[in-house]
Parts: C-alpha cells; sequence; structure tokens
C-alpha cells in the first residue's frame, strides 16, 4: 500500500508499505481519497 511521510521542511513522500494486519478487536479500513491542508504539513 502507499503511504505519506512528512519528513519535514514542507515535504511530503509517498512510499510503499507492507499492508498491515489487524489485531484484535481492531479493523483496517480502505480509504479511496483524503486531503490534507497545507498548512497542516
Amino acid at each position: 500500500m502507499r503511504a505519506a511521510f512528512l519528513p519535514g521542511n514542507d515535504k511530503v513522500e509517498l512510499r510503499s508499505v507492507p499492508l498491515p494486519r489487524p489485531g484484535h478487536g481492531e479493523v483496517l479500513l480502505r480509504v479511496k481519497a483524503s486531503t490534507i491542508c497545507g498548512s497542516d504539513i
């Protein structure tokens, strides 16, 4: 799956990471779209 990392200096990196496996009492959600405000970075 792809994940957004914020390494600093107003940069966003998209990286491939392993698909997490939910534990007992947890769920895994598939997100189709998401947004973030530039001032939050």
